[in-house]
């Protein structure tokens, strides 16, 4: 078999992803044997899901901010400086909430209808903690990577 973008040259190794053959040059383009346009495939749709999560990030915190906001007893003792704290208080709750998914243990699977109120009212409380801790973290992290996402598609 021969390399799909070289015709010429010997295929040396599989696409991971399309079993294209790729030649040495193109198996080692990459970290993994994967020909350029399922890498490109992957790039964009990792690029779809950071953005998905900076959009779900900013929605749950503007939709919970404003729903906080609209009760006439709350609103009337905001002030500037408490509204901001608010505000990044809702932005921070989804960041709290994936981060406290990734250490949560499987063996909440399987508690009783109570044991997930339970669990989810704790993890809410959790995820209020730790969520103004993980948000500039997580975004920082998501930025850089759509930065580095970007470079790879320009090669």
């Amino acid at each position: 078999m021969n390399c799909f973008d070289h015709p010429t040259e010997v295929a040396v190794a599989n696409c991971i992803d399309c079993n294209k053959g790729l030649c040495t040059h193109c198996a080692h383009k990459y970290d993994i044997p994967i020909c350029s346009q399922c890498n490109l495939q992957r790039v964009k749709y990792e690029q779809k899901q950071i953005i998905k999560d900076l959009f779900i990030i900013a929605g749950v915190g503007t939709a919970l901010f404003f729903a906080l906001k609209s009760s006439d007893s709350f609103y009337n003792t905001l002030t500037t400086g408490s509204a901001i704290v608010l505000f990044y208080l809702c932005y921070s709750l989804v960041a709290g909430w994936k981060f406290l998914n990734r250490i949560t243990p499987q063996i909440f699977l399987f508690l009783p209808i109570i044991g997930w109120i339970i669990y989810f009212v704790l993890k809410l409380i959790g995820a209020w903690i730790v969520g103004p801790f993980v948000l500039p973290f997580r975004l920082y992290k998501d930025i850089k990577r759509l930065i580095e996402l970007n470079k790879i598609k320009e090669i």
